[in-house]
């Protein structure tokens, strides 16, 4: 299992945000290298892929933009606070989540030549127009493979409140 949350403290035994990746039974033994996101975004794994095309399986979360009524008890605000002590510039945490996600899969493309990226998880949008999703689909040629296995499935939403697609 792969595990990740930032450094951030917080008050209360809730906190909001972190990724995981279980691996188990037969594909656990192809492992390489596991990855961490140091602000809790995604985790990563790569696995022996057949031949030498290795599979990166990334697993995301993209913090939505809170209430104002929030405050610190978000990821969104928290990722804010990291990324300030990181003297970034833009410390919006969706500009710098898409911006960083992209880098890298670049990164690991680099790395490992031959890698197909998996990358699943809580986006917190939809993948249509000019979300952060959709802008990472279009980079790497990845689909949402639910619609490519279930090409005529009715839509359903996949937050109990909500009435759309965010996690894929």
């Amino acid at each position: 299992s792969t595990w990740c949350s930032s450094n951030y403290e917080v008050q209360s035994e809730f906190k909001p945000g972190g990724t995981g990746i279980i691996t188990s039974g037969p594909p656990s033994s192809r492992i390489k290298e596991t990855m961490r996101d140091p602000l809790g975004r995604w985790t990563c794994q790569i696995l022996d892929g057949e031949k030498d095309k290795d599979v990166a399986i990334i697993c995301v979360y993209q913090c939505c933009t809170p209430a104002k009524k929030d405050g610190m008890k978000t990821a969104y605000k928290q990722q804010q606070v990291l990324l300030s002590l990181l003297n970034r510039k833009n410390t919006d945490p969706r500009n710098n989540f898409k911006k960083d996600l992209k880098q890298f899969v670049r990164d690991i493309q680099s790395k490992y030549k031959k890698i197909r990226p998996i990358i699943l998880g809580d986006w917190n949008e939809e993948c249509k127009g000019t979300s952060a999703s959709m802008e990472i689909c279009n980079e790497f040629g990845l689909v949402n493979i639910f619609e490519r296995m279930h090409p005529g499935h009715e839509k359903f939403n996949t937050y109990n409140r909500g009435s759309s697609i965010i996690d894929f």
